[in-house]
């Protein structure tokens, strides 16, 4: 899944030993601080959390994770201090994901099935409530979204349409979208009026709250996830051009939310575009037509904020296809920019195994032991049109060009995946996927560097706190030796 010095992300030397200091604090515990989880917000209850250490003990090359997760105060202040004691000042998060759904689908889901009114599902009580008003057909689609944080008094538009309704720790909105109207027109409901039905869900503590104040105490910058539009249910790579209207209308409802209680937030720095793209020399037209949308609605409500991207590419070599080459990818760069971002931050490629990391020195050699499961045992030019240093070059000078036309800031990051692409011991329930090694990890940073102004890397938790099979987590080994 990196600010335009243009300069090579540097190693700078420090002990081992600083590390483990480092990576204990987070463990200790400071009975000198008692204070409230989200006081106001999340009841009375009190806990004693540690004085966040906010001393950084190694500068390391990468410099901003994806997380997972929602939390409460003590967790995140012990998520957030050892990637603020490897140097880390940048925070990524995905958005809830929109899903096409059905009543009956909902009513079996273990957490939606809990959104009742009066003992009757709500979904089924606002399709009464809306044929009662516009007829039998008032509704068109029913949908579900989980939200990964709470949200504000304002997201319920329409008092006698929408609900906000309790269930012990979990909140759920019932929202409904009109198919055809004017804009404002949401509240608006005649015979013969047709409508997209929302069920919102998440739980009730503030975890996103709690996480932008906790990032400010280690003065880290914070990239909140877009909703994800719907894929299409036949091609799941693409957006459902049917349900973009939905996607949309509850995007800025999101935004709007983010915009009240948050805008002034010194930590709420952007947006990070929770639908990926490949680059490709013709991106997905349905895709890039969602960015621009979705962009331009997240511009127009939250100006400031920085729109961060994360697509991928691959150089796989494969019977009968024809691979993406560095030009490919940087004409892909040149559309995937012009949609409003300010950021575009290419996956490495590494994890997946869809792009080679291999010096130029090393095109006759063979593939890497942990791919040769992937790509068979071959050289790398056998098995890849490209590297990842080729295709990084290729987005630096496509972004380049881009910033001069636009006269835009454009920025070229890079996400260097911590995953590797086969089957090994995985890290939790969180996913399928096998931490990478500290030397996977640090020759895709090497490979990367000379051509972007900042790294982060996909994602801290579990693959960099896992040990998955390995003698120690990835967080211990990368401060390891020292940095040349």
């Amino acid at each position: 899944m990196t600010e335009d010095s243009h300069a090579a992300v540097r190693r700078v030397a420090c002990c081992f030993a600083a590390l483990l200091l480092a990576l204990a604090a987070v463990q200790a515990r400071d009975p000198g601080e008692t204070r409230p989880i989200d006081a106001g917000r999340a009841g009375s209850a009190e806990v004693t959390c540690p004085e966040p250490d906010l001393e950084v003990t190694l500068r390391h090359p990468i410099t901003g994770y994806w997380m997972l997760g929602e939390f409460e105060t003590c967790e995140w202040r012990s998520l957030l201090q050892p990637i603020h004691k490897l140097g880390a000042d940048t925070v990524i998060q995905f958005g809830g994901r929109l899903t096409q759904s059905s009543l009956v689908d909902l009513d079996r889901d273990p957490v939606f099935k809990q959104c009742r009114e009066e003992g009757e599902h709500c979904a089924v009580r606002a399709l009464s409530d809306l044929r009662s008003i516009a007829g039998e057909r008032a509704v068109r689609g029913v949908y579900s979204f989980r939200s990964p944080g709470v949200f504000g008094k304002n997201f319920v538009r329409c008092p006698s349409l929408d609900r906000r309704i309790e269930a012990g720790d979990l909140v759920f909105w019932r929202l409904v979208i009109p198919v055809r109207g004017r804009p404002g027109a949401e509240c608006e409901a005649a015979r013969g009026s047709e409508f997209d039905m929302v069920i919102v869900v998440a739980r009730r503590r503030d975890s996103l709250r709690t996480m932008l104040e906790e990032a400010g105490r280690f003065h880290m910058r914070v990239f909140v996830g877009m909703p994800m539009a719907a894929h299409d249910p036949a091609r799941p790579w693409t957006v459902d051009s049917v349900a973009l209207p939905i996607s949309l209308a509850l995007s800025e409802r999101v935004f709007r939310d983010l915009s009240e209680r948050f805008a002034s937030t010194p930590s709420l720095h952007g947006l990070y575009q929770s639908f990926e793209i490949s680059v490709t020399r013709n991106p997905l037209p349905a895709v890039l037509s969602l960015y621009e949308r979705q962009h331009a609605l997240a511009g127009s409500i939250l100006p400031g904020k920085k729109i961060l991207v994360s697509p991928y590419w691959s150089s796989r070599l494969k019977p009968g296809v024809k691979p993406d080459t560095p030009a490919d990818v940087a004409e892909g760069i040149r559309k995937i920019a012009a949609t409003g971002v300010h950021i575009v931050a290419p996956q490495d490629g590494g994890g997946t195994g869809k792009v080679g990391r291999f010096t130029e020195g090393e095109r006759k050699d063979l593939v890497e032991p942990r791919l040769r499961r992937l790509v068979g045992d071959v050289r790398n030019d056998q098995a890849y049109g490209a590297s990842t240093a080729d295709f990084y070059r290729a987005a630096r000078q496509a972004v380049d060009q881009a910033r001069g036309t636009t006269q835009r800031d454009l920025e070229l990051w890079a996400n260097v995946e911590a995953f590797d692409p086969t089957p090994g011991a995985t890290c939790g329930g969180q996913t399928s996927r096998s931490r990478t090694t500290r030397e996977a990890l640090e020759k895709g940073v090497q490979l990367a560097s000379p051509f972007v102004s900042k790294v982060v890397s996909y994602m801290w938790n579990p693959f960099f706190t896992c040990v998955g099979g390995q003698p120690a987590p990835l967080a211990d080994e990368i401060g390891k030796t020292p940095r040349k």
